[in-house]
């Protein structure tokens, strides 16, 4: 592999059959230049940089960010590909990077922030959650700070982020509206959630999908006519709180809800209601 640019000492960028990587090990850019030749003993971790983008946001960050949190954000991200076992963006990476080091920033200043809707994540995005807060650990016993676990909330935005073309704040207004439409649906039908059920659970999967579809304005109307007649017919209750959903994004959100919307909508809600 060949060096195409020397971050630092322990941080290059190569390149290979045309493929970018982010490339480090101990002294590995030391008195390298671009062209030279880097041996695969000398590698201890490596990223495929996919984004032309991503090169460039790494070398500005190098300007202000010390080394040691670079180094702390490709641990972390081995950490998160193996315990959720799925590839991410190159996004990921940098944006953990700069998450940790500000965080760090604040907490020793005597600053942390609130995460508004730390119970909603916890709750839409458990597994991711449960990955986030162990990396808060790694960075709390790491750089000596104690940071709570509203941080772990915002670094599972980063993560939630990775995995969709969605930007950070899209993320957390779909949490937002996740959380809107379960209220909307227990407040219409006076009941209580019971959140280890597998109806709730797919109520809310179902709920993380459609929210994406809101925000990225795509909706899909292929339905059957018969079989939505057959399913407002049986469930004429819980179709017009369905209705009252697809009311409430088009008010707020702008978004034309579908036939298709309505059909699965109403069959989750029957789920729900009736365990």
């Amino acid at each position: 592999m060949k060096v195409t640019r020397v971050l630092n000492n322990n941080v290059v960028l190569g390149e290979e059959d045309g493929i970018t990587y982010l490339l480090m090990g101990l002294s590995i850019g030391f008195k390298k230049k671009a062209g030279e030749r880097i041996p695969s003993d000398a590698i201890e971790k490596m990223f495929v940089l996919s984004s032309p983008n991503s090169a460039g946001k790494l070398q500005e960050m190098m300007r202000f960010i010390p080394e040691e949190y670079f180094v702390f954000s490709s641990d972390a991200l081995l950490f998160i590909r193996h315990n959720l076992k799925r590839e991410f963006s190159d996004n990921l990476y940098i944006m953990l990077t700069d998450h940790i080091y500000a965080a760090v920033e604040r907490y020793r200043q005597g600053i942390p922030i609130k995460n508004a809707l730390l119970t909603e994540v916890k709750k839409f995005y458990k597994d991711e959650y449960a990955t986030a807060l162990h990396v808060v650990e790694m960075a709390n016993e790491r750089f000596h700070v104690t940071m709570e676990d509203d941080e772990a909330a915002f670094i599972t935005f980063h993560i939630v982020n990775a995995q969709t073309d969605s930007d950070s704040s899209s993320i957390q207004e779909m949490t937002r509206l996740i959380q809107e439409i379960l209220t909307l649906v227990k407040e219409h039908f006076h009941l209580e959630y019971n959140e280890d059920k597998l109806s709730y659970s797919r109520f809310v999967t179902h709920l993380k999908y459609f929210s994406r579809k809101v925000f990225t304005n795509k909706g899909d109307d292929l339905v059957d006519e018969e079989i939505h007649a057959l399913v407002k017919k049986k469930y004429p209750d819980e179709y017009r709180c369905a209705q009252d959903i697809l009311s409430l994004v088009k008010e707020k959100y702008g978004y034309e809800g579908t036939q298709m919307d309505a059909l699965y909508l109403t069959i989750h809600i029957a789920r729900v209601i009736s365990e």
